[in-house]
């Protein structure tokens, strides 16, 4: 089986499986439409969420992820044609949500960090 060489940010090569990289391939693609979905958002709302756990703390954060989950299991198991939003863009403001959650909490650590120097 042919083994191509894949790039990393530590700059090893990495030897992957064909399958495996297509499969790598495809995650990059999703995560870079996720990444431009999280920057056309902040566009046009502005950041939210560090005023959002500032007030109400990490439970903000774990509502955002609910409501989309509930909105997923509504679809799925009402087995319903979204009218608005589809299950690919719910499953993708999850991701989003998780990884501003991620960004807050980086957020905070640097804050933590620059008030101790």
């Amino acid at each position: 089986m042919d083994k191509p060489l894949t790039y990393n940010p530590k700059r090893e090569v990495i030897v992957v499986d064909v399958k495996i990289q297509k499969e790598i391939d495809i995650h990059k693609r999703i995560t870079d439409e996720i990444h431009n979905l999280f920057k056309s958002k902040r566009a046009d709302y502005g950041s939210t969420t560090e005023a959002l756990l500032e007030k109400y703390g990490p439970i903000s954060m774990l509502t955002l992820i609910s409501t989309k989950l509930a909105r997923l299991d509504n679809l799925l198991l009402k087995d319903k044609k979204p009218n608005n939003e589809s299950i690919d863009d719910t499953i993708r403001d999850m991701a989003n949500y998780c990884i501003i959650w991620l960004l807050e909490i980086e957020k905070q650590k640097l804050k933590a960090t620059t008030a101790r120097t």
